[in-house]
């Protein structure tokens, strides 16, 4: 069981952090454009996305622990292993949109 809770912590965790360096940016062109007001707007509503994400994959991953080593039915198959994707840069200040 604590394989599976790993892998999907570390995966979540490898996509967390290779966001991070777009977010700092994003953040400091927003602090500079709206002050500090605006940064910390962007900052929560990122925040919030991170948050929501992470929530709803341990919910999915409870359910996944919970069928999987509590379910014994041999004819159903096992739901995959969920995945906690990467946070998302709120659009307008996403260097994508820039």
């Amino acid at each position: 069981m604590s394989a599976d809770i790993t892998t999907v912590v570390q995966s979540a965790e490898e996509r967390f952090f290779r966001a991070q360096p777009e977010f700092e940016k994003a953040a400091v062109a927003v602090l500079h454009e709206e002050g500090q007001y605006g940064a910390e707007a962007f900052a929560t509503q990122y925040t919030g996305q991170c948050l929501k994400q992470v929530g709803c994959g341990y919910h999915e991953l409870v359910d996944y622990l919970m069928f999987r080593y509590l379910v014994d039915h041999a004819e159903v198959v096992l739901p995959k292993l969920p995945v906690i994707g990467a946070p998302v840069i709120p659009d307008r200040f996403s260097s994508a949109s820039r």
